[in-house]
């Protein structure tokens, strides 16, 4: 789940299934399995990805060796369930019990169901904060995004005091989230462009806050294209339908901030499947800068501020594919 390939896996293997059937499995671990949240679950990494490799070793088996095994007849999809049930069988992907759930960005940073109150939030961005967590094999840190896999957890906790927040009440019932989120808010910036990082995370009962998943967009590809268009000349219908910004010279407007404009930012977050236990609290943080994992955009310097709008016509909000239990 934390592999930066995570959300092109799954589009592979939901815009395939009808005509390449195929097999799917998704651990805990970043590139190559490893991952410091085997210990976060109480397993021994080892024991955690063992499941995973005797998936292989009976793909193959039957694929290349001819074994029946029962591989060819059981659901397509296994996957863990982080911090919830572990691994499990799925038939389809994306699941098609989800129920897409719209939380709210309110007043005094809250985060819920309900629309609050019109009201604006402003952020003085911190040319500081920096989503590396770990020193191991890069003087910076590492994150998803240099494919490393690091030795400690990603806790959030003091990052967010340099972020803009929103978070939840404490859950009543263990709430399970499984797919792609999608935050989509309203913003307009003192500069004229700027990188928009959004990091979604569990927050427990003494406030330590840890990293579920991530998303980011240069304001200046907001505008939304056909994900099929990323397979141009081609006639394939890419699954699931996840907003698309395209990449090229002409889809980018250096001055999308120009006059005060109001720009709605909608994005996905990369793929997971999360459980928060009663008790934890969901947050989204946003931050404008992310160095030196990525370069900073030149247009946002430490007097830049960024005001998000959260009314009825600006309905900032993140979407949660829920698991009903």
């Amino acid at each position: 789940w934390m592999d930066p390939f995570i959300t092109g896996t799954t589009q592979l293997y939901a815009t395939a299934e009808k005509t390449n059937p195929s097999k799917m499995t998704i651990d805990v671990g970043y590139h190559e399995t490893l991952s410091p949240f085997w210990k976060y679950f109480g397993l021994n990494e080892s024991e955690g990805v063992s499941n995973y490799a005797v998936e292989l070793l009976r793909y193959y088996d039957h694929y290349l060796k001819g074994i029946e095994n029962g591989i060819d007849t059981e659901d397509p999809i296994y996957i863990y369930n982080m911090n919830g049930d572990g691994w499990r069988f799925e038939k389809e992907w994306p699941l098609s019990r989800r129920v897409e759930t719209d939380y709210f960005f309110g007043a005094d940073n809250s985060l819920s169901t309900a629309e609050s109150e019109a009201g604006k939030d402003t952020y003085k961005v911190d040319l500081t904060h920096n989503s590396s967590w770990s020193s191991k094999w890069y003087d910076y840190g590492v994150s998803r995004y240099v494919m490393a896999a690091p030795d400690d957890m990603p806790y959030r906790t003091e990052m967010d005091k340099k972020c803009l927040t929103y978070t939840t009440s404490p859950f009543e019932a263990a709430t399970e989230v499984t797919g792609n989120p999608i935050v989509s808010f309203y913003a307009s910036s003192t500069s004229k462009d700027a990188d928009f990082h959004v990091y979604l995370e569990d927050v427990d009962e003494n406030g330590n806050a840890v990293l579920v998943t991530e998303g980011i967009l240069r304001a200046g590809f907001a505008e939304l294209y056909d994900n099929d268009d990323m397979l141009p000349g081609k006639d394939v219908d890419v699954l699931p339908n996840l907003p698309w910004h395209g990449y090229e010279k002409e889809q980018y407007n250096e001055n999308i901030f120009a006059d005060g404009s109001i720009v709605n930012l909608t994005f996905e977050l990369f793929t997971t499947s999360w459980t928060f236990q009663p008790g934890h609290s969901l947050r989204i943080s946003i931050a404008c800068a992310n160095s030196p994992t990525f370069e900073q955009n030149e247009a946002v310097d430490e007097n830049t501020v960024v005001t998000i709008y959260r009314d009825s016509e600006h309905p900032s909000k993140i979407t949660l594919p829920i698991i009903p239990k």
